[in-house]
């Protein structure tokens, strides 16, 4: 007879862990995406479909850089990727397009995804949708260009006021 009660709870524990991480996984608000060596998609979270529009069976087996961003960050994407093939984690920046064509900005830090014999087999990407960040920074780099403006039309006109003081007084001091 062999006592099968420690493999039992073995199998439990590793059973009840698998479903913390999932339930963890699956409620954070920051969208998670695994991919392949060849950026086709083999997972998302809830929160990575509700930040695109796309639901996960739209997303899984295409390739995240055609799906989800634009040309400009596809090529900051694939530079990404290459460094995390030689195993090296990261974090940049992308514009995203969701389902519907909205331009979003998305936070992605990225890590390379191993395998049982330690070789890599793609990446997991964390997303946070920084978009109303980026628009309250593009005003304030408006409103400060507009400012330095108003302060140059400002330094300007009162040199223009200073000069036109400076002369009725020159006259009247040449009269006297």
């Amino acid at each position: 007879y062999r006592d099968v009660t420690l493999n039992r709870r073995y199998r439990q524990n590793i059973e009840a862990e698998r479903e913390k991480y999932r339930s963890i996984i699956a409620n954070m608000e920051l969208g998670l995406i695994e991919v392949n060596t060849d950026d086709e998609i083999l997972m998302v979270n809830h929160s990575l479909e509700v930040m695109s529009g796309y639901t996960a069976d739209e997303l899984i087996g295409k390739k995240g850089k055609e799906t989800l961003l634009d040309a400009t960050s596809a090529h900051i994407l694939e530079k990404e990727n290459k460094k995390r093939l030689s195993g090296n984690s990261n974090s940049y920046e992308v514009k995203a397009r969701t389902k519907s064509g909205e331009l979003r900005y998305w936070l992605i830090s990225g890590a390379p995804n191993y395998d049982i014999n330690g070789n890599i087999v793609g990446s997991i990407g964390i997303h946070l949708d920084i978009t109303q960040l980026k628009i309250l920074q593009l005003q304030k780099e408006n409103i400060l260009k507009e400012l330095e403006k108003k302060n140059k039309d400002l330094h300007e006109y009162a040199h223009i006021v200073s000069h036109d003081l400076k002369s009725p007084l020159r006259s009247i001091d040449a009269l006297v």
